[in-house]
């Protein structure tokens, strides 16, 4: 969470400093690394946990919860960037919320952990690093054709087709269990 929140904090800040300048450059650079810093803990924390045998019942609220938080500042923080726009961070944010709402409805109801895209969380957490990166080196001029914010309402509309593509899943998987338990011993699947 703190590198999210640094990533976030830096965001925010390219809206604050002049354009283009360097300060905002140092800025959307330190986002775009803290970003891949955050998805590189983020994978390390959960190898250590089922590699290392420390898997815990607890260990699902401590790895689900700041995740959460740490996509909203992330997304959020990008609206509120030079060039972004409030309502398309608050959009992405809530579109990545649902995408992790539905997996864990799915398993909840019995379904399988489906973490298919088009847009999981890595690939949304990626796409914002390298718009940073880009935004880094971009022309000023980049901030006033609205990229950030575009980039902003595609990671919203991915989100949801991302939604659609795991009730999809789940559906299968609930249809598929559902089914299995009207056949007969000999012809259930193991």
């Amino acid at each position: 969470m703190a590198f999210a929140t640094a990533a976030g904090a830096g965001l925010v800040t390219t809206a604050f400093v002049s354009t283009g300048s360097l300060p905002e450059r140092l800025a959307w650079i330190a986002a775009a690394l803290l970003i891949e810093l955050r998805l590189i803990t983020n994978l390390l924390d959960g190898m250590v946990a089922v590699e290392g045998g420390k898997l815990s019942p607890l260990g699902g609220l401590f790895n689900e919860a700041p995740d959460r938080l740490s996509d909203v500042v992330v997304l959020v923080g990008l609206g509120y960037a030079s060039g972004g726009s409030a309502a398309a961070g608050f959009a992405a944010s809530i579109g990545a919320l649902l995408t992790a709402y539905v997996r864990a409805l799915g398993v909840t109801l019995g379904a399988r952990n489906h973490f298919a895209g088009p847009l999981a969380k890595p690939h949304r957490m990626h796409l914002v690093a390298a718009l940073s990166a880009v935004m880094a080196f971009a022309p000023a001029a980049w901030r006033e054709h609205n990229i950030v914010e575009a980039v902003l309402w595609v990671v919203a509309g991915l989100c949801v087709m991302t939604v659609i593509n795991r009730l999809r899943l789940i559906v299968i998987d609930l249809s598929d269990k559902s089914n299995q338990e009207f056949l007969p011993d000999e012809r259930r699947r193991p």
